[in-house]
């Protein structure tokens, strides 16, 4: 979903014409750069997200993620765009599928290029590409769970809710209640 609001896009065409002028007088002018609008990243296990390509990262930009495989085992991963911290609450974009015949570790490439297309390769560690299959379609429910509890990639096992952490744990501890 992509929203502007009207006096935003007004003052950004305000603002790259006046740079325009700028730069025929001889003047340095403002240059504008593609940025990502969101997040990239793979689902890993418990749910959580793990963000690859971060926000506002200028276009184009690429960077790998080390995935480790099982000898002839498929390895699906869910990947997926947002600033959730939970894989479920971001926008499914596909499911990524390959096989290695050696068990190891994947050099996952993730790549956006300025017209924001992503692209995804993956290599062997003796630098072999492998064959990547990225299915965009939407699937239900029940595939994009089962995407997210086979994920190769170590998370937070278990989400505990009922532990406190942080500043409510110090509160707690501060005034006494357990």
């Amino acid at each position: 979903m992509c929203w502007m609001l009207p006096a935003t896009s007004l003052a950004g065409a305000a603002l790259y014409g006046h740079s325009l002028v700028q730069r025929e007088h001889g003047k340095r002018g403002l240059s504008l750069a593609e940025v990502l609008a969101s997040p990239i990243g793979v689902a890993v296990k418990g749910g959580g997200f793990l963000r690859v390509l971060e926000r506002n990262t200028r276009l184009p930009a690429q960077k790998s993620l080390t995935v480790p495989v099982e000898a002839d085992q498929p390895v699906r991963l869910a990947v997926l765009q947002g600033t959730a911290a939970r894989a479920e609450d971001n926008e499914y974009l596909g499911a990524l599928t390959m096989t290695s015949e050696r068990a190891g570790e994947l050099s996952l490439h993730f790549a956006v290029g300025s017209d924001g297309r992503l692209q995804l390769t993956a290599s062997t560690p003796t630098g072999r590409q492998l064959d990547v299959q990225f299915s965009t379609a939407e699937a239900s429910d029940e595939v994009q769970a089962q995407l997210l509890a086979e994920s190769p990639l170590p998370g937070e096992e278990e989400a505990r809710p009922s532990t406190p952490s942080g500043l409510f744990r110090g509160i707690k501890r501060l005034f006494g209640a357990r």
